[in-house]
């Protein structure tokens, strides 16, 4: 630092500053204070929409981070309290060094400090943001990326050769290499892929000089199959009369109903008998069944295997109060109960609660995965390990950062470690498997709000389906209705979402119900691929009925 030869205002023994170097008068409290009190980075991880805090040190004047790997960290955001009156010298700073010289600006004051960063270990696979290619004509533009099936369609039929002239990447660290070509041209013969490194992790792309492609389902040529109130439709399915049926789940061979109208009779129905106009019903068979203010409550089909469970309205040890989880491994089947929770779960005791309003079962073809139970008021989770169908073990109580009431939901997207979590009084959430929040929507952004939320891939376009629940208590007036949006803009569930808020959110198709008021206001979706390759979306709701609608790929 430059040294005054005039006279300067001592603000603090502690506060680094400079002044003009013109000659001013002492005074004993100077305004024009460059002070940091708190600073957070506003575009942490690899989405750019994180935010973390700092640790400030006003005795050597730094500030440290301790951020993704993900960030970009070549125009890093700051923001947070400063001195009244001050401001930052830069919106960005490059601290890829580890490190980068801040100034606080009052007036002619300056205060210095340094943002130290450590950077967190890489856990994202690097992603393509944009592929820009030059035909013959010396034409530019920008080529189709799909994520869903890994494949960069450069938009070039019959060009025997095209310049790659720009690779963006996510994060932007990432090191990009072609496989084939030379000089960033390559032949259709054979183009070959782009690889992407980011300190380890690795991704590919593959290259077609073809166009994009089309791809999804035709939500305009949708068959429906309606056995709801829906005046269009067939009557209502008698098990939907009252509020004895909570629970509903579709794969896309058989519809499950738990019902309890009547009596106890949970029940298939073939999706081919739906489609052809007379539902035929397999009850399963019940012996065994006991226990719990209901005997059966809340069910799920996971690889052809029925998972149902009771519902207790204070979890304890005892038959009559503890939280059972029957499996039956086809219609055929006498069931069998794998899971008995009285409360004692491996991290934290959970007696007392209500569990029960709904199940939410995760499987692999291997019959691995995760369970899930969400209290009636939303407060707990507890999730359950399952392996080979029927192994149930290590109850982990968890506290969501969202509350989710009643009939909750919480599906997997897909293979991988992304989860949708939802209920008819809470927003869409994206968590992972122990419920670290990964992106949430406004709750605003989605209509009633819809539950039971899946985001689902069919034919490389991604999509999120929903059902609305209908009471007066969730201050939801219009019909349980089902939801189909499109998420295919996005390279990861994250991101899709996110591009999906900032969006008009307008639905490619949606179904009413047709439903009144409801005291139980559950609402279920369930979807699968039929033999023929078409998609096949079911929503239900109490009080409401079913339907199933089949939409055929686009051509």
């Amino acid at each position: 630092m430059m040294k005054l030869i005039y006279k300067t205002i001592c603000i603090s023994c502690l506060m680094l500053f400079v002044t003009a170097c013109e000659e001013e008068p002492f005074v004993d409290n100077p305004s024009g204070e460059v002070f940091i009190y708190s600073l957070n980075v506003t575009n942490g991880g690899l989405t750019g929409t994180e935010t973390y805090a700092g640790t400030v040190d006003e005795a050597s004047k730094t500030v440290a981070f301790n951020i993704p790997a993900e960030t970009d960290i070549e125009a890093l955001k700051v923001s947070g309290k400063l001195s009244l009156g001050a401001k930052l010298d830069k919106e960005a700073y490059d601290v890829t060094s580890g490190s980068a010289e801040i100034r606080v600006l009052n007036g002619e004051n300056v205060g210095v400090y340094t943002l130290n960063v450590t950077l967190q270990a890489p856990k994202e696979t690097p992603l393509l943001s944009k592929v820009v290619v030059k035909g013959s004509d010396g034409q530019q533009k920008d080529a189709f990326i799909s994520e869903i099936d890994k494949t960069v369609y450069l938009g070039v039929e019959g060009a025997q050769t095209v310049e790659i002239v720009e690779i963006v990447c996510m994060p932007k660290r990432t090191v990009v290499t072609l496989t084939e070509g030379s000089n960033n041209v390559v032949s259709a013969d054979n183009p070959g892929k782009i690889l992407m490194d980011f300190e380890g992790l690795k991704s590919e792309y593959r290259l077609s000089f073809e166009g994009e492609p089309v791809f999804g389902a035709d939500f305009t040529l949708g068959t429906v199959y309606d056995y709801s109130l829906n005046p269009l439709g067939a009557d209502i399915y008698a098990d939907f009369a009252a509020e004895n049926t909570r629970s509903v789940d579709f794969d896309g061979k058989n519809l499950l109903i738990v019902s309890r109208e009547g009596g106890t009779f949970p029940k298939l129905l073939s999706f081919e008998s739906i489609k052809a106009g007379s539902p035929v019903e397999t009850v399963l068979n019940t012996t065994g069944i006991a226990g719990g203010t209901y005997t059966i409550s809340a069910g799920r089909l996971a690889q052809g295997h029925v998972y149902i469970s009771n519902l207790t309205t204070g979890v304890a040890a005892g038959d009559g109060t503890a939280l059972k989880v029957y499996h039956w491994a086809d219609a055929n089947s006498v069931p069998e109960v794998i899971f008995t929770f009285d409360g004692e779960a491996s991290n934290v005791a959970m007696g007392g609660v209500r569990l029960g309003d709904n199940l939410s079962v995760n499987l692999d073809e291997a019959g691995n995965g995760t369970m899930y139970f969400v209290t009636q008021d939303g407060t707990q989770v507890l999730r359950c390990d399952v392996t080979g169908f029927t192994n149930v073990s290590n109850p982990t109580q968890i506290t969501p950062s969202v509350t989710a009431p009643y009939y909750a939901a919480v599906n997997q997207v897909g293979t991988g470690n992304e989860y949708v979590y939802t209920s008819t009084q809470a927003p869409i959430v994206l968590v992972d498997r122990d419920f670290n929040e990964l992106f949430k929507l406004d709750i605003a952004a989605i209509p009633s709000p819809g539950t039971d939320a899946r985001i689902i891939t069919y034919d490389s376009e991604r999509y999120l389906v929903m059902t609305s629940g209908k009471a007066a208590f969730i201050g939801s007036t219009e019909p349980q209705t089902l939801y189909v949006y499109d998420l295919s803009a996005g390279a990861n569930t994250a991101l899709a979402l996110s591009n999906f808020a900032a969006s008009e959110r307008k639905p490619l198709f949606s179904y009413s119900l047709d439903g009144p008021n409801c005291s139980a206001p559950s609402a279920n979706t369930g979807w699968g691929v039929s033999d023929e390759g078409s998609l096949l979306l079911m929503g239900a709701a109490t009080k409401s009925g079913f339907a199933v609608i089949e939409f055929p790929e686009k051509q």
